[in-house]
């Protein structure tokens, strides 16, 4: 996924002096947590020494949140998004007055499934922590895509089958899955390389 330069308002001009409120709220994101509006910064600002002013945002990015625009969002509203939510977000220049144009949003994973079959998945790789961090779930390390990323290279049970349209699993830190229902939608709305989609197969656990 890739990154952009954006920091919460409550930061000072170059980024720094995040409200320790926002540092938790991206922490707890990336946890999986469900977030309430309340909870999720409402606006971001480009740094003036990054190159993320000088074109309109990405179709979705992160910038410790994930952020969509509306053509992914409009898509995302049409199934089942269990404990998902979309936040409405606003962009800015590095004025702060400058907004990049309407229709943002994070995208707040809080539907869970834990389906992985690392034994039906050989090109996976992982790694165990050195520090454990919070959003472990108590796993002692996590697996990986393979660097080439390709279809059919990771492998699910039945479970991901049941329930939401979107979610993430516990067996990985920087990813997350969709049914193929949805990523067949996004396919539609000519979205799909914005959103990098691999098919993963899914057999008997």
């Amino acid at each position: 996924m890739s990154g952009r330069g954006f920091f919460p308002f409550s930061a000072d001009k170059r980024g720094n002096g995040t409200a320790a409120a926002d540092i938790d709220a991206i922490r707890r994101a990336k946890r999986g947590e469900l977030l309430g509006p309340e909870e999720v910064p409402s606006d971001f600002f480009s740094l003036s020494a990054s190159a993320a002013h000088r074109k309109a945002p990405l179709h979705i990015f992160t910038n410790g949140f994930l952020i969509i625009t509306e053509d992914s969002a409009s898509v995302l509203r049409q199934f089942e998004l269990g404990e998902c939510r979309l936040h409405p977000v606003r962009l800015w220049h590095p004025d702060r007055k400058t907004r990049f144009g309407a229709g943002h949003y994070v995208l707040n994973f809080a539907s869970r499934k834990d389906a992985f079959l690392p034994d039906r998945s050989p090109l996976a790789t992982y790694a165990s922590y050195i520090v454990q961090p919070d959003w472990s779930h108590g796993k002692p390390g996590f697996w990986s895509p393979p660097p080439n990323e390709a279809d059919d290279q990771l492998v699910f049970s039945k479970a991901a089958l049941d329930g939401p349209d979107l979610w993430w699993d516990p067996n990985f830190t920087r990813s997350f899955f969709l049914s193929q229902r949805l990523a067949q939608a996004l396919k539609a709305a000519k979205l799909a390389k914005h959103w990098r989609l691999f098919r993963c197969p899914v057999v008997e656990g």
